[in-house]
């Protein structure tokens, strides 16, 4: 999993193949009509972000519970299923386990002397309590701790990419939640601050982030967007918001809509442990 870590620094001379098979035929995509109105959006946008918000630790934290009711001999470890079982055992405890996953920590020094703690789950497996629940996932949840020379957290990193799903659960990961969204808590001009990259779905609403949250400003976003998904295929794209208001400008297909005024200040309680870390 340390190589989820190493990828961010690739050397940047590494380039793409070259795509040599010709344009792709051309498509005329008719324009969509929202269904949502703006209240509707408003509404829709306040309701998912006051049920909760995914985050890495959530999930690898519920990982590792689960496979606590596991055995020496089902799964084999208590972070991991053995190789002996990957088509599926039942522990003593009635929990049913199958598939693939690992669990991981590490820690090691930069060069300049960051020093990163890696903690990371990643598989492909279901797992079922006595009850008949089911935990599935297919991907990874990730979270890198970066300590600078002096001793301080400058960034924490959480990272969910694939799909993971805990019946039992009673937030956000009772049903499907897939995407890939990176977050990043950090400083940035003596502020506190979320940096939110990627897409996540879940309880049946998509949402795309390319923005910074801000603590001094009430966790409002003053630059990039934040989209969600209307229930015709296209996207309503949000912000910015001022460290004044909550109201942002939403456009559909490239036209605005009108404003549309919701607090994001959810986001921020999801990662408040994160948030903690640093100074």
């Amino acid at each position: 999993m340390i190589w989820l870590w190493l990828a961010c620094t690739a050397p940047q001379d590494l380039r793409p193949i070259s795509d040599t098979g010709g344009p792709l035929p051309g498509t005329e995509k008719p324009v969509t009509e929202p269904e949502w109105d703006l209240a509707a959006v408003e509404s829709e946008l306040e309701w998912l972000l006051s049920q909760g918000f995914p985050s890495s630790r959530q999930a690898m934290a519920m990982y590792l519970e689960v496979m606590s009711h596991g055995d020496s001999v089902c799964p084999g470890n208590e972070e991991y299923i053995d190789a002996t079982n990957l088509r599926g055992c039942t522990a003593e405890s009635g929990y049913y386990f199958s598939g693939v996953s690992t669990y991981e920590r590490a820690f090691f020094t930069e060069e300049g002397g960051n020093q990163i703690t890696f903690e990371g789950s990643t598989g492909d497996y279901l797992f079922r309590n006595p009850e008949g629940e089911v935990m599935e996932s297919g991907g990874h949840q990730t979270l890198a701790t970066v300590v600078n020379p002096q001793g301080q957290v400058s960034i924490v990193t959480s990272e969910h990419s694939g799909t993971f799903v805990w019946a039992a659960h009673d937030g956000v990961y009772k049903e499907k939640v897939s995407g890939s969204i990176q977050v990043v808590a950090g400083h940035q001009n003596g502020q506190k601050q979320l940096h939110m990259q990627g897409a996540i779905s879940y309880l049946d609403h998509s949402l795309f982030f390319e923005t910074d949250l801000w603590e001094d400003c009430g966790w409002r976003t003053d630059a990039g967007v934040v989209e969600l998904r209307d229930p015709s295929g296209g996207w309503y794209t949000l912000g910015p918001q001022s460290c004044q208001s909550d109201c942002m400008t939403a456009t559909f297909g490239g036209e605005v809509q009108g404003q549309v005024c919701v607090d994001l200040s959810p986001i921020a309680q999801a990662f408040q442990h994160e948030l903690d870390l640093l100074p």
